[in-house]
C-alpha cells in the first residue's frame, strides 16, 4: 500500500482537520483549496468561482438541491472532476456554490478516495 504524508507544516488547533484540495490540478491558474474535513458531507464542495478559475464551464452541471445543518440549498452538481488531494490526483464528483458563499469541504467521496491511496492523517490539522 503507498502511504500519502500530509504535507502541513501548521500547528494544531481547534481541532479542525483541513486537506489541500486543488481543482483541475493540470491548469496552471489552479489555486489550492482548504477544504475542512467533514465526514457528514457527502461531496466535495468549492465555490463557484473555483470552476471559472480553472477554465471549467457549469453550463452543464446539474443543479442539487442540497440539505445542510443551515438549511436547503441549490448547488451545481458536476460528476467525474479531476483534483488532486494532498497533491495525489482522483477523480471525483464535485458541488459548486453558485453564491461562492459557503467554505469549501472535503466530503466522503473524496476522503475515501484519499485513503484508498494511504492519506495519512496524522498531521492534517490546519491553524
Amino acid at each position: 500500500m503507498t502511504t500519502v504524508n500530509y504535507n502541513s507544516s501548521s500547528q494544531y488547533s481547534g481541532n479542525r482537520p483541513y486537506a489541500d484540495v486543488v481543482l483541475n490540478p493540470s491548469h496552471p491558474n489552479a489555486p489550492t483549496h482548504k477544504c475542512l474535513v467533514d465526514t457528514g458531507a457527502d461531496y466535495l464542495q468549492l465555490p463557484a468561482s473555483a470552476a471559472s478559475t480553472v477554465g471549467m464551464s457549469l453550463a452543464t452541471a446539474t443543479n442539487k438541491s442540497v440539505t445542510t445543518v443551515a438549511g436547503t440549498v441549490n448547488l451545481h452538481f458536476v460528476s467525474g472532476v479531476s483534483v488532486s488531494i494532498e497533491g495525489h490526483p482522483v477523480t471525483v464528483d464535485v458541488l459548486f456554490d453558485p453564491t461562492n458563499t459557503t467554505m469549501a469541504i472535503a466530503g466522503r467521496q473524496v476522503l475515501l478516495r484519499a485513503f484508498d491511496l494511504g492519506f495519512n492523517i496524522k498531521e492534517w490539522l490546519w491553524t
